[in-house]
């Protein structure tokens, strides 16, 4: 599903920093991964290298047995659209829109017809238990709500991988665990997902916790 080799990122704003030291890592299909590690350690940038949202400076990452290494922004762009989905921790709605509309946005962009829209939108806001929501607009959902319209909208493309970036970090405990619960049932179902969180007991809901510190895997454990 995922293979990193020898993945290395390093910024340059100033004075150089290495933000990711030589990573490998391979996800196989249907695993739930879950990555942890203090500020700064690089788990985000990892799963933005991963997630072909950044480049790195030098390894291969492939996805699916794509190797994405030296593809122009077209053809990332496609596999981005096509096998991944993106739930981010400040949710990137946009609340002029209804949930429907929120979520059907990544269908738009792969142009679905749309009588399949009206359906993949239904069916994906019943995974997450907010079908009741269809209609209403972003702007008056709480943080839970708007974090499982979040979950639909990735999973609006039927992606083959889910990458989820501290997607619990403003939720209370109720709805974290309704979230995660929904993450479960999804890899349950056979969805692969990759989750950067900083919480332990979140990690632990993952059957495989990969730890970071200052660019590295310092652990890998089932």
């Amino acid at each position: 599903m995922v293979l990193c080799q020898n993945v290395f990122k390093e910024f340059k704003a100033g004075t150089s920093f290495v933000a990711v030291n030589n990573v490998s890592l391979h996800v196989k299909t249907g695993e739930f991964v879950s990555i942890i590690g203090k500020s700064g350690s690089g788990k985000s940038t990892l799963l933005n290298l991963i997630g072909l949202i950044d480049k790195p400076t030098s390894g291969n990452i492939f996805i699916d047995g794509i190797d994405s290494s030296n593809m122009v922004e077209s053809q990332l762009a496609r596999i981005r659209c096509e096998k991944l989905g993106y739930i981010f921790q400040s949710f990137y709605l946009d609340h002029n829109y209804s949930v429907y509309k929120n979520v059907e946005i990544p269908l738009l962009i792969a142009n679905m017809p749309s009588n399949k829209r009206r359906e993949r939108v239904e069916t994906c806001l019943e995974q997450v238990g907010m079908l009741n929501k269809l209609h209403s607009k972003t702007s008056t959902l709480s943080g839970g709500e708007k974090q499982r319209v979040c979950i639909a909208r990735a999973l609006a493309n039927n992606p083959s991988l889910l990458l989820a970036d501290e997607p619990c970090g403003n939720l209370d405990s109720e709805n974290t665990q309704v979230i995660m619960e929904i993450f479960q049932v999804l890899n349950q179902k056979g969805v692969t997902i990759i989750m950067v969180t900083h919480d332990i007991e979140d990690a632990k809901k993952a059957n495989r916790i990969i730890t970071m510190k200052d660019g590295k895997i310092i652990s890998d454990e089932n």
